[in-house]
């Protein structure tokens, strides 16, 4: 990579962080204020514990965010995925807003242990909406896939590292259980309908370019009409 391929790595990467910043907290104040929410939990969630430990899980995204960042040496390779974590993005502020799910957390008290009082800070600062589908599922998943064929090594690791996160996204109450299982599903689904087995970053791309639709369908026999024509 150039140098001046470099600069324009850094920028793109600032760029992203900055979109998903300004879409994601702009999304959490609109959604926080709205007289309504939609309840996507399992009867039995309410009994599943919170597991502040597994707050160094959830905020493993950011570790595997720069991971991604610092193994993809080829700027082709990288500006195809930042265009694809930037249509990810946008298509799950748009869910955010037409799905609008809250979070039931439990009270905190800031002397019941360090990794509780790690979870209350991050509860200050990400608000319990914008719950449905999970973008700290997603990012590792766009993460696992392009290095996948990229350096499959990476892969394994950053694969094990979502797995981790969808678990611990659950257990430190910021989403509930049909949140990371869409993601897993329409990631999954996607990779089976649109060329398992070619190579990653010449079918990504147009696999999400159809994920709205794919998120919404419950089975391929519901699948709207804009994907059975190219099934």
């Amino acid at each position: 990579m150039t140098n001046k391929q470099l600069t324009k790595k850094r920028l793109l990467f600032a760029g992203i962080v900055a979109y998903f910043i300004i879409g994601y907290f702009s999304c959490s104040y609109f959604n926080l204020h709205r007289s309504y929410y939609v309840n996507v939990s399992l009867p039995f969630e309410s009994k599943i514990p919170l597991v502040p430990i597994f707050i160094l899980g959830y905020t493993a995204v950011y570790a595997a965010l720069i991971l991604i960042y610092a193994l993809i040496d080829d700027y082709e390779v990288f500006k195809k995925g930042m265009k694809f974590a930037c249509f990810v993005s946008t298509a799950h502020f748009v869910l955010f807003l037409i799905i609008p799910v809250k979070m039931a957390r439990p009270e905190l008290s800031e002397t019941d242990g360090f990794m509780t009082l790690l979870t209350h800070y991050y509860y200050l600062i990400d608000n319990p909406v914008n719950c449905f589908p999970s973008l700290h599922v997603s990012y590792p998943l766009i993460g696992t896939l392009i290095l996948w064929n990229y350096k499959r090594r990476w892969g394994y690791i950053l694969a094990a590292s979502t797995l981790l996160i969808a678990i611990s996204v659950v257990l430190v109450k910021q989403h509930y259980i049909m949140a990371p299982y869409r993601n897993f599903r329409g990631f999954g689904e996607a990779t089976l309908y649109y060329g398992c087995g070619r190579s990653c970053h010449c079918y990504f791309f147009d696999i999400f370019a159809k994920m709205p639709c794919l998120i919404a369908a419950p089975s391929r026999r519901s699948l709207p009409t804009c994907l059975k024509e190219d099934l």
